[in-house]
């Protein structure tokens, strides 16, 4: 017992990048390259609070650096953060507790004018976001489960814009009921889950996303 205590007091936090993987001695992502340098990221826990990690936005000029902001994050382990990019918008994407459907991921993306990173508000619980590609232009959509051994489930097609998320049209399944909204008050029930709840639910879901964008982008 002695060996497995000392081993979880010193396994360390995994911080994953885009295309590095580092621990938590080292805790460094690169955020952007600027002039002369680098914006980055580094983090490290909170010593008076074990489930808490500081994320540090730091520029690193001729190497100098300067700590530009401050962030504290809820911690769970594993801890992921990845840099991000959506609509041209660098960021990064803060993950903890994988095993969790929703409700465990935020995202901050950088004000180039302000030099900080700013929370999105909602996105923590939209689950997990997929993307789909057309005419060269990425399009975002979630998937977060509600119940009915998963047969109760939300899709949304969203838009980030002036660091705000906005809801483009819904698809949901009320474990009955398939039910389609665009903006705040148009929804229709459109017919029964069957066709959606089956083992290609996923793929379908895709299918229907990529017919609602081709369909608007005419």
């Amino acid at each position: 017992m002695k060996w497995v205590v000392v081993f979880l007091l010193f396994f360390p936090l995994a911080i994953i990048g885009q295309t590095e993987s580092v621990f938590v001695k080292e805790k460094l992502l690169t955020l952007k390259e600027i002039k002369n340098g680098v914006l980055r990221i580094r983090t490290e826990l909170k010593a008076s609070s074990q489930d808490t990690v500081l994320i540090y936005l730091e520029k690193v000029e001729r190497g100098n650096v300067t700590n530009l902001q401050t962030i504290e994050s809820a911690y769970s382990f594993p801890l992921e953060i990845t840099q991000n990019l959506i609509n041209d918008q660098v960021g990064i994407l803060v993950k903890y507790d994988l095993a969790v459907r929703n409700g465990n991921q935020f995202l901050f993306q950088l004000n180039e004018e302000t030099d900080r990173l700013e929370s999105i508000n909602g996105f923590w619980n939209l689950g997990t976001v997929q993307t789909v590609e057309y005419e060269g232009k990425i399009f975002n959509y979630s998937y977060a489960s509600c119940g009915c051994a998963d047969n109760c489930w939300k899709s949304i097609l969203f838009e980030i814009k002036d660091f705000s998320l906005k809801s483009i049209s819904s698809l949901a399944c009320d474990c009955q009921n398939l039910i389609k909204t665009n903006g705040a008050e148009d929804i229709e029930t459109l017919a029964k889950c069957k066709e959606f709840n089956t083992p290609e639910k996923f793929e379908r879901i895709q299918e229907y996303w990529k017919s609602y964008i081709v369909e608007i982008q005419r």
